[in-house]
């Protein structure tokens, strides 16, 4: 069970033990692939002139979806590098954010709407996490045969992704009604 409450100006979202250490495992596991990944770059003039790093080779098929879900699939190749960069670096920050708003064991997670988006940023973690799991997963994604992805689970891991993808639905359902009751107006 999920609660939410406002303290102030700040989202209060209270998680269970097991819903943060889910959370923590599956955003470091996502960080440390995004960074992989960051990693296979080059220093090329294009590089250098967006400040980020423009990945060489092949995309993790996992993380283009994710790519895809942020920001399209209409564009040319070169310009898809460059939004790869920006989406995959962003995600890379937003992670860490994330992870650091995380408390040790179990609890209430401070979300500061005074931090430009605190929540929104949480939110799109969140569905990014959902991205990746739907995919790796097979549940809901139709598989690229072009993107290399993980071996399909078997009955029970696919059971198992179901399951994360319905609580992590649930979170975002939880985001979302906060954020509605923050932006109502009081009542007359």
């Amino acid at each position: 069970m999920l609660n939410w409450n406002r303290h102030g100006d700040d989202l209060l979202l209270s998680l269970s033990p097991e819903g943060v250490r889910f959370l923590r495992e599956q955003w470091s596991w996502l960080r440390e692939l995004v960074r992989w990944q960051l990693s296979a770059a080059t220093d090329d003039p294009l590089a250098a002139l967006t400040g980020l790093p423009v990945p060489t080779g092949s995309i993790d098929g996992r993380l283009a979806y994710v790519v895809d879900y942020w920001s399209g699939t209409d564009d040319p190749a070169p310009v898809r590098r460059v939004r790869e960069a920006w989406v995959l670096h962003d995600v890379e920050r937003g992670l860490a954010r994330a992870l650091a708003s995380l408390p040790r064991h179990g609890g209430v997670v401070r979300l500061p709407e005074r931090i430009d988006g605190a929540t929104a940023e949480w939110a799109s973690m969140i569905e990014t996490l959902h991205v990746v799991l739907d995919v790796s997963g097979r549940v809901n994604a139709a598989g690229d045969p072009g993107r290399v992805l993980p071996p399909e689970p078997g009955p029970a891991e696919a059971a198992d992704y179901r399951r994360s993808l319905l609580w992590l639905e649930l979170v975002l359902e939880v985001l979302v009604e906060a954020g509605r009751t923050a932006q109502a107006p009081a009542g007359d």
